[in-house]
């Protein structure tokens, strides 16, 4: 079977589509793991805060 421009326009945009994707890909993993680290970083925060204002609390109650 010959190849045609068609064909060879078609895989190419085919190769492209597929990179695409691709980058996509890892964008959709690195803001994931970008927003996992920030809601470990809140949490960690909100932890902290509570945690010192409990014990300023029992310090000043005791």
């Amino acid at each position: 079977m010959r190849l045609t421009t068609l064909h060879i326009l078609a895989g190419l945009a085919a190769a492209v589509a597929l990179l695409f994707a691709f980058i996509a890909a890892g964008a959709g993993a690195a803001a994931f793991l970008i927003a996992v680290g920030a809601a470990a970083l809140l949490v960690w925060l909100v932890y902290s805060l509570a945690r010192r204002r409990i014990s300023r609390t029992r310090n000043n109650t005791a």
